[in-house]
């Protein structure tokens, strides 16, 4: 016999229109909708409102208890100062009703107007009207900015949710999905080694890095034979055979004749390793992340080389810059960010060879949150190292 179904409440976007539906001796059940009986699935804007509301009702809360604990401090108070004028510990200021003289107070409204008279002086806050608090922390929780949620659909791939991702993730994404080997050249702090890691939990695939620098030989990528004669296998390796996404980070680090080594496995099917010829897999993707385009230093990225022409020219690139958009949205303070923000636009007009990042700007807000006095943090993320005359400079004109 069919159990009646009980109400339930999803524990992940908060739903409250599910059922439990078990029947007969059936060991399996499953969360079905109360008016149509289709499977509940939760979507990812589902799972932030729901998240924003518990932050938000948990906020309420806290205030509510607040608001308590004051009214009682108050009542509290006033008790005492009742008691103490009624001891006469407390001098009761003359006043006049109908033209006759009196000492002290006739009626409980005297008596109230006496007491907050007398603790107003003692009360650090102002008194609040709950009623008034609570409408406006519901008319702040109507303004919350709501995100609206993106995707994107690749033949190859199928829907991703680009909501919260770089501007520029839809071109890695669709370059990627059509085989390209991709280039993302961004300043430091820009997102590019994030969105090669979203791609890849985007679309299921398997993630591995490399990060290079001079010192970065073509064994690390492409193995070697060992004492004994036996292929030691790499990361690259791994991913070009079996499939899944490569980063090769701040590639503009290598050197030149490492690097070219990969010109064959960026854009042709096969690769030579160690222990033969290995066909590409289908779905493996080659991403290059780097400060530059490969093409030399700059004033701040002095270490950057030079690489061969041939090498980049097997690369779709892309000019992965700051998304500063998506920056306040992930620091969540537009105070702050708004700040940063302003710092490096001076930056850049005073060619100061800095870099004032993202990193910044979240970090930032999170000690800011945390308690840590602001001159702290300015400090620790952006000004150390610099001096006063440049402090003031990046400051002028916020």
């Amino acid at each position: 016999m069919a159990r009646k179904p009980v109400p339930q409440t999803c524990k992940t976007c908060g739903a409250t229109h599910l059922r439990w539906s078990r029947i007969g001796s059936s060991k399996t059940a499953r969360l079905v909708g109360f008016d149509d009986g289709l499977l509940h699935h939760c979507t990812a804007a589902d799972k932030t409102a729901y998240k924003e509301k518990e932050r938000l009702d948990k906020a309420l809360s806290v205030r509510t208890q607040v608001i308590d604990e004051q009214k009682k401090r108050y009542e509290r108070e006033r008790d005492e100062l009742a008691k103490k004028i009624e001891h006469g510990g407390v001098p009761i200021v003359p006043r006049t009703i109908q033209g006759e003289k009196v000492t002290g107070p006739t009626s409980s409204d005297d008596l109230t107007s006496v007491i907050v008279k007398a603790i107003q002086p003692h009360i650090q806050q102002p008194s609040l009207d709950e009623d008034r608090v609570i409408e406006l922390i519901k008319q702040e929780q109507a303004k919350t900015t709501k995100v609206t949620r993106r995707e994107l659909v690749i033949p190859q791939i199928g829907t991703i949710d680009t909501t919260h991702e770089h501007e520029k993730f839809e071109d890695l994404a669709h370059f990627s999905a059509l085989g390209f080997a991709v280039w993302l050249s961004g300043p430091a702090g820009s997102g590019k080694t994030t969105a090669a890691d979203h791609l890849a939990a985007k679309t299921g695939a398997d993630f591995s890095l490399v990060s290079v620098n001079d010192h970065t030989t073509e064994f690390e990528l492409l193995g070697f034979k060992n004492n004994a004669g036996e292929y030691q296998r790499t990361a690259f390796r791994e991913r070009f055979e079996h499939g899944g996404v490569f980063l090769l980070d701040e590639v503009d680090k290598g050197s030149p004749n490492v690097l070219s080594v990969l010109n064959v496995a960026a854009a042709n099917g096969y690769c030579a390793f160690p222990d033969g010829l290995i066909k590409r897999h289908p779905d493996f993707r080659l991403i290059a992340a780097g400060n530059t385009w490969g093409t030399g230093a700059s004033a701040v990225y002095i270490g950057s080389n030079p690489l061969d022409g041939a090498f980049l020219n097997r690369f779709a690139k892309i000019d992965f810059g700051y998304d500063e958009a998506l920056e306040k949205q992930l620091a969540n303070d537009d105070n702050w960010v708004s700040d940063v923000q302003h710092w490096r636009a001076r930056a850049a007009e005073l060619e100061m060879r800095i870099v004032i990042s993202p990193r910044a700007s979240i970090g930032g807000a999170r000690m800011l949150k945390a308690g840590i006095a602001r001159e702290t943090v300015e400090f620790a993320l952006v000004f150390a190292g610099l001096s006063e005359s440049d402090v003031a400079n990046l400051k002028a004109g916020a």
